[in-house]
């Protein structure tokens, strides 16, 4: 099986080979290698005679199988894309022959999306051995950070690392949203540091009242800004989604914790996942809030992200919903 890095580096080369699986929980990685196949093998004047897209819901081995052995017409390689391929199960079977002796000018991706393939299959043995294997992982949160300013280098962009951070507490793992942002300021051409003004300017992420000063009235123990905050967001539920919100305060509240147990502060930056310059942020914050605090802190946002999700409450009520967990946060 091989890593994004190593399938992109790859393709990127034009090191193409006859057949893919990308699969997974995560359909951005998916996705992005997908285009990438598309862009190196297809040009516009031959993608209308050389590019084949299938759906799993309705395609059959034995039509992906002919459409796979056809020879390209104006380009070296055609390119066939199973969307949907998680609805092929009971066909991956009749695939296998195919995989083991591919056409070599045909490409044949398999997007495989929201769940992990059986890795003990004939079929994926038979890929993994003549093609390329890609599990697709969600990033856990606290990868999200350094992430957003590895893919921003990529991008030639120069994001700080504050401005890296209002993106995340803005849109919390929605790795294809980041990505889009991120392109739309490589298209407006930013070319000095982008800071937080610029990603108010452009993107629409406010300064005053997002995730991230939340976070930071919560670190401060600073009730009356908390509430305030609160409050515009609730108005706002569809710029500012709930569910987003809870999970970077757990996401807060966590590191708050691991923090707490360190015995060499000197690595918090590292063993935390962000950079050396937020620390002093969890230092005060440590001065404020107890390891028992924070134990207790992320019980209380555990039940509200089960009623941000409808159990038990009205998920519609953002703000009162919100506004319960930021009083229960104080009165710890």
């Amino acid at each position: 099986m091989q890593t994004y890095e190593q399938l992109f580096n790859e393709i990127q080369k034009k090191q193409i080979r006859p057949v893919y699986l990308l699969a997974g929980e995560e359909p951005f990685f998916i996705d992005q290698l997908t285009d990438l196949l598309t862009d190196s093998i297809s040009t516009p004047e031959s993608e209308a005679f050389d590019k084949t897209i299938l759906y799993g819901k309705d395609a059959q081995a034995s039509q992906i199988i002919e459409a796979a052995k056809r020879f390209p017409m104006m380009a070296t390689h055609q390119l066939i894309v199973v969307r949907e391929a998680q609805h092929l199960e009971r066909q991956f079977e009749a695939l296998t022959p195919y995989v083991e002796n591919p056409q070599p000018q045909t490409v044949l991706v398999f997007c495989y999306k929201y769940k992990k393939f059986d890795q003990r299959k004939k079929f994926f043995k038979a890929v993994d051995k003549k093609g390329g294997c890609f599990e697709s992982k969600p990033l856990y949160d606290n990868k999200v950070e350094p992430w957003i300013l590895n893919t921003s280098k990529l991008l030639g962009l120069n994001l700080s690392a504050a401005a890296g951070r209002l993106i995340f507490y803005n849109t919390g793992n929605d790795l294809a949203r980041i990505y889009k942002e991120l392109e739309k300021l490589k298209i407006i051409g930013v070319t000095k540091e982008i800071l937080p003004e610029h990603i108010e300017k452009h993107i629409g992420f406010s300064k005053e009242f997002n995730n991230f000063e939340l976070v930071n009235a919560l670190g401060e123990k600073n009730f009356s800004k908390a509430i305030h905050i609160t409050q515009h967001m609730g108005h706002n539920p569809k710029q500012y989604p709930l569910v987003v919100t809870v999970s970077t305060i757990f996401l807060f509240f966590q590191r708050l914790l691991i923090y707490h147990g360190l015995d060499q502060k000197n690595n918090a930056a590292s063993v935390l996942g962000i950079k050396p310059y937020f620390v002093k942020d969890y230092a005060q914050a440590s001065m404020k809030y107890s390891m028992r605090q924070c134990s207790q802190i992320i019980s209380l946002i555990a039940e509200a992200d089960v009623k941000s999700k409808g159990v038990g409450a009205d998920a519609s009520q953002t703000e009162a919903l919100l506004k319960d967990l930021i009083i229960g946060i104080f009165s710890c």
